[in-house]
């Protein structure tokens, strides 16, 4: 697995819409500083989780497009802004964008399991395929929030030669020891890294608290400053290397019971 040091850095965003200019001003300010090589917001920047209003203000998708665009060319880093909600025929789709030194757009990955405990099937299409993209020489596979609770598509990524997977989300305070320990689990499991990149505030009377990770593939927790607005984590793809040589449970997995299930 090649691929050297990659340092990412999360931003920890109340991403609720009145806070969309200034969260954009933030993650500039950032990247200005040149502290990472991959920065990664949460799930619906572009909107908030106001899911009455989701679909209107999902309106300004090609804006938020050419915003990610510009800004990954002109500090010339590799951009993750969250997912944004896009139109996509009666519903919008919930897709993560990955935009590369260059400005040019690497990969896009629409969540796949919808939310139904708070209807996200009523107005969101769901995604067909899992979608892999390689940052740094390092392969990571995408997903979306809910997407974490199965665990088939993480498998489905390691067995593709992945390092890692990055998950963006609103992922609520009430629930978030299940977010952490289904992180850690993933990266277990599959000897990946589990980068996971939450918001915080408030939206539609739901509290979200941060809590991002990024665990390595023997599920120690990287992040630093995570109870700040940007935590910051460096991964290497020789860990996952070393991992894998020393314990690789991936590799001694049965599936010839499935048959009857």
């Amino acid at each position: 697995m090649r691929g050297a040091a990659m340092k990412i850095a999360v931003f920890q965003l109340n991403t609720a819409y009145n806070q969309l200019k200034r969260n954009k001003e933030r993650i500039e300010a950032a990247m200005a500083s040149r502290k990472a090589s991959l920065y990664i917001a949460p799930e619906l920047f572009n909107t908030g989780y106001e899911l009455d209003s989701v679909q209107k203000r999902a309106q300004n998708h090609d804006e938020m497009i050419l915003w990610a665009s510009s800004i990954a060319r002109k500090y010339r880093c590799t951009f993750i802004p969250g997912s944004f909600a896009e139109p996509h025929g009666e519903k919008i789709v919930n897709t993560i964008t990955v935009f590369g030194p260059d400005g040019e757009m690497k990969a896009a990955y629409s969540k796949i399991h919808l939310f139904t405990l708070t209807g996200e099937e009523k107005i969101f299409e769901a995604g067909k395929e899992p979608v892999m993209v390689e940052i740094q020489g390092m392969t990571f596979g995408l997903a979306v929030c809910y997407d974490l609770r199965f665990p088939e598509l993480f498998r489905f990524y390691r067995s593709r030669g992945a390092a890692g997977a990055i998950v963006v989300a609103n992922w609520p305070k009430a629930r978030i020891e299940h977010w952490r320990a289904l992180g850690q689990a993933r990266s277990i499991e599959n000897n990946i890294f589990m980068i996971g990149v939450n918001r915080r505030g408030s939206d539609a009377g739901i509290d979200f608290n941060g809590h991002s990770f990024c665990f390595s593939p023997t599920g120690k927790d990287l992040m630093k400053g995570m109870h700040k607005i940007m935590a910051t984590a460096v991964v290497d793809a020789a860990q996952a290397d070393e991992s894998r040589q020393f314990m690789d449970s991936f590799r001694d997995r049965r599936l010839n019971f499935e048959e009857g299930l």
